[in-house]
């Protein structure tokens, strides 16, 4: 299977166990001027969008997923220093949230 590890055939993925069969990661966090998010889904054809809300509720940036296995870098430093939360919502109203803090 290409693994370096006796196992790793047998490793079950952090994103399988999610309630909704979707993760997201971002990095780094803290940020200065970008923020990488690495989305995975069980999903083939996963349909949804990922809002950065300030924490006044106010959006501050979105963009939708396009594919099942996907890594977005997006440019933040135009966004002021402060806590944010990243959501990702599917068309069916499910949502994941992380916060996001920005130097």
């Amino acid at each position: 299977m290409g693994c370096v590890v006796p196992v790793c055939d047998t490793l079950v993925s952090v994103f399988e166990l999610e309630k909704n069969k979707v993760g997201f990661e971002v990095y780094p966090n803290p940020a200065n001027d970008i923020i990488n998010i690495y989305f995975e889904s069980l999903d083939p054809h996963p349909k949804g969008k990922f809002t950065l809300y300030n924490m006044q509720g106010q959006m501050v940036n979105s963009f939708l997923v396009n594919g099942s296995s996907i890594s977005l870098i997006v440019d933040v430093s135009h966004i002021p220093i402060g806590m944010y939360i990243l959501e990702y919502r599917d068309e069916k109203g499910n949502r994941m949230k992380k916060k996001v803090i920005i130097e």
